[in-house]
């Protein structure tokens, strides 16, 4: 009998049959995988050919690739360099947009992915990952966001898929020998076999692919490689009592064909003399005339962005770019409503200006990690521009946390008249710890006003902050030992030297007034000047550093008094020295001088006051003086807010001064 041989081959060289497919809007330079397959749009070129690379295995091929030209790729896969159909891959670049990126419209069509196999472009991939005769899954991903669908049509991440899982290979008749070659994919038929079970013969086909060998029985189905054998019913055809088996066979490949399209993001008409908002953006057709129209992109408050002259393009469009917006025109007419134009846009709001592409600052502030309460302490303060724009009048304002005291007069005046691109510039703030713990010192805050195109008026304001450092505070141990040493008897109207020593015996150094409290009728001398009431001597003292001086005193009154020195600080006060001594008489005639007092607190206010008093005291007279004496006195500033070296000869320090004073005169006459 004669054998009857059948080959068939299934390539599918007609587009759109049995091919999966993208139709796709994509940007340039961009990698997409097909299956098995890689293909790369690398470049554009200023005549509209697109280079692109195909990879297959370790095979590639290089194609410049002209808009309106499809082309067929093939490899060469050995030595004599005969090509064969690359997959049936096929590449047709429609239409390009040249604007800020490039954009181009390309038609692919690949042979139908496997389970495991994914179609790509950029970042988003649909892998199939399940198939069979009762449904399929595809997962999809973004880079960031997955999904799973089940759908044969479905829109992830503005792309629109459909899906056409298990398709149908071969239905028919084959008998051994046979090939069903799909794609590059070859499945043989090699034989049939019966065999005994169970008292019945049951018919098998063998089938091999790629090497390997499969038995499927009649009436069963089986995976052979990447396809799905159903063995519907063999029959013997006899020749010369021979039996020849035709198998009736159905083959689906486990597999999908997929396609994936992707339209421009806007696709719209537009009169001209009309907008169109997209984001933050109007496109305002300005005008059209001898196949060129004018097109504006504005803000929102109507201010021009960029403008440009466009041709009308149907494959290479030379569009307009701005901030994430890409447009191009590729097509007008004119109706009773006058002429349109027809746009296709593309809007990436990532791409969109923001505040910080003009403008960034960073802003850190530094200081010491362990410092001690009341303790003055530094802080820095580092502004560096990390933008791309210069920036102008930076106002900074430190903000303290609680229980910190800012120490400089004016921290918010801190202004950095200019900042350059990359320059950084150091301020610094001098604050203090009032409580003791773990403190957050504050932080910085930063106004900047910047110059913004997508604002009415061009120009917005940014606030940017800075760090805000922990510390440890030590709890203050403020105390001072004071001495005070004063001669046991003195006379009245005689000056004597009182001794004074201060320690500090803390664990701080902060600011302290030394006061010394006289009793009444007892002055100090200071040079030509007689000083009456108290007098406060500032002190700053590290811990365990001591402060001696001598203040010189005189006493109108006899009796026996005690003279107090305190030290007073933040927390009140911290230390106190006492010493008694005995003022005896001694008896004086005195006629009080003319006294002009002039009295100079820090240096912002001057009083001068006048007193003249003529006293008699009816003594044995030794001698009699008269004197006019001017007598300036500059008051030291006490911090704190404890007492200022209080002179008492003003109008209110009434005659006792002033008879003091004249004793102590006549005395020295």
């Amino acid at each position: 009998m004669k054998r009857m041989f059948l080959v068939l081959f299934l390539l599918l060289t007609t587009p759109g049959v049995l091919a999966s497919g993208l139709a796709v809007w994509v940007t340039v330079p961009i990698d997409m995988i097909l299956g098995e397959y890689s293909v790369s749009f690398l470049d554009v070129s200023l005549d509209g050919s697109v280079l692109v690379k195909i990879t297959y295995g370790d095979r590639v091929v290089y194609k410049s690739i002209m808009p309106g030209k499809r082309e067929l790729f093939g490899l060469c896969p050995n030595a004599d360099c005969e090509y064969i159909p690359f997959g049936n891959l096929s590449i047709d670049i429609e239409r390009i947009l040249l604007a800020g990126k490039n954009y181009i419209l390309a038609n692919v069509t690949f042979p139908p992915i496997l389970v495991g196999q994914s179609v790509s472009v950029g970042p988003v991939s649909f892998m199939l990952t399940s198939v069979g005769p009762t449904g399929f899954s595809i997962t999809a991903s973004d880079g960031e966001t997955t999904k799973t669908f089940s759908t044969k049509s479905f829109t992830f991440a503005g792309y629109r898929v459909t899906v056409d899982p298990y398709p149908l290979v071969f239905s028919g008749n084959v008998r051994v020998g046979d090939e069903i070659t799909y794609y590059s994919m070859v499945l043989k038929v090699v034989s049939v076999n019966t065999t005994g079970l169970n008292g019945e013969l049951v018919n098998s086909v063998i089938m091999e692919f790629n090497g390997s060998t499969y038995e499927i029985p009649e009436g069963s189905s089986g995976d052979v490689g990447p396809f799905r054998v159903d063995v519907k019913r063999i029959v013997c055809e006899y020749t010369d009592n021979i039996c020849n088996p035709i198998i009736f066979l159905e083959v689906h490949l486990r597999g999908a064909i997929i396609r994936v399209e992707r339209n421009p993001d806007y696709d719209f008409w537009l009169y001209v003399g009309q907008d169109y908002r997209i984001g933050p953006y109007l496109i305002r057709a300005e005008g059209s005339e001898g196949g060129l129209a004018y097109i504006s992109i504005r803000n929102l408050c109507g201010d021009i962005l960029v403008a440009k002259y466009l041709p009308i393009e149907s494959r290479v469009i030379k569009g307009l770019g701005y901030g994430g917006l890409d447009l191009g025109i590729v097509g007008t007419e004119t109706d009773a409503k006058g002429v349109r134009l027809h746009i296709i846009a593309f809007y990436d709001p990532a791409l969109k200006p923001k505040l910080e592409h003009f403008a960034w600052l960073n802003i850190s502030l530094e200081g010491p990690k362990n410092v001690t309460q009341y303790e003055k302490f530094p802080l820095t303060i580092r502004v560096k521009n990390v933008g791309e724009d210069r920036l102008f009048n930076v106002k900074l304002y430190f903000m303290p946390g609680n229980g910190i005291e800012v120490l400089d007069e004016c921290v918010g005046c801190l202004f950095l008249e200019s900042l350059k691109p990359g320059e950084e510039k150091t301020l610094i703030v001098h604050v203090r710890a009032l409580k003791s713990g773990v403190l957050e010192v504050g932080n910085v805050r930063a106004l900047v006003p910047i110059p913004y195109p997508l604002v009415c008026g061009g120009c917005d304001q940014l606030e940017f902050y800075s760090n805000s450092p922990i510390i440890t505070v030590t709890p203050a141990h403020v105390t001072y030992t004071v001495e005070l040493t004063l001669p046991e008897v003195v006379r009245a109207g005689e000056p004597f030297v009182a001794s004074l020593k201060v320690k500090n015996a803390g664990n701080v150094a902060i600011p302290a007034n030394l006061t010394l409290n006289l009793p009444p009728g007892f002055g100090l001398v200071n040079g030509s000047s007689l000083l009456e009431k108290w007098v406060v001597i500032p002190l700053s003292l590290s811990p365990g550093e001591e402060w001696l001086g001598n203040v010189t005193l005189v006493a109108v009154s006899p009796g026996i008094y005690n003279v107090t020195a305190i030290v007073d600080t933040l927390g009140g006060p911290a230390g106190t020295g006492r010493a008694e001594l005995e003022v005896k008489a001694d008896e004086r005639v005195v006629q009080a001088p003319a006294t002009t007092v002039t009295e100079t607190v820090g240096k912002y206010l001057t009083t001068t006051v006048t007193n003249t008093t003529t006293l008699t005291i009816t003594q044995t007279v030794k001698r009699t003086a008269t004197a006019t004496t001017t007598t300036t006195v500059t008051v030291p500033y006490a911090p704190l807010g404890t007492k200022l070296l209080f002179l008492g000869l003003g109008a209110a320090a009434g005659a006792g001064a002033v008879i003091l004073y004249a004793w102590w005169r006549a005395r020295k006459s």
